[in-house]
């Protein structure tokens, strides 16, 4: 992934010599977090760039590697989504399960 550049371009001389700010080439979300605090330390912004993370999705019959990832993006999912309440965690989840798994629920 190319790195990702501080969005405040011409306000921002926090990269090297002076340049605007950007991440190194890491993975979308690795590089997300980075610049989400750099934000908040460097800028004072909590919020330039607050995009909600994709609901994952589950199909019927996955193996257990795809499960596992699943699981994972699922945390991240709940996490980002701030979802505590047990209700809204369940109908958050339903919705992950495409059709053929809903139906077999």
């Amino acid at each position: 992934m190319a790195p990702l550049e501080c969005p405040l371009a011409v306000d921002c001389n926090k990269g090297e010599a002076g340049a605007v700010w950007k991440t190194a080439d890491l993975p979308f979300q690795e590089a997300k977090l980075l610049l989400d605090q750099h934000l908040k330390y460097a800028h004072g912004h909590d919020d330039v760039i607050a995009q909600k993370l994709e609901r994952p999705v589950i199909k019927l019959g996955v193996g257990e590697e795809d499960y596992l990832f699943f699981v994972s993006e699922w945390s991240s999912y709940k996490r980002d989504c701030g979802l505590t309440d047990v209700s809204e965690v369940r109908d958050q989840l339903k919705a992950c399960c495409d059709s053929e798994l809903r139906t077999n629920l």
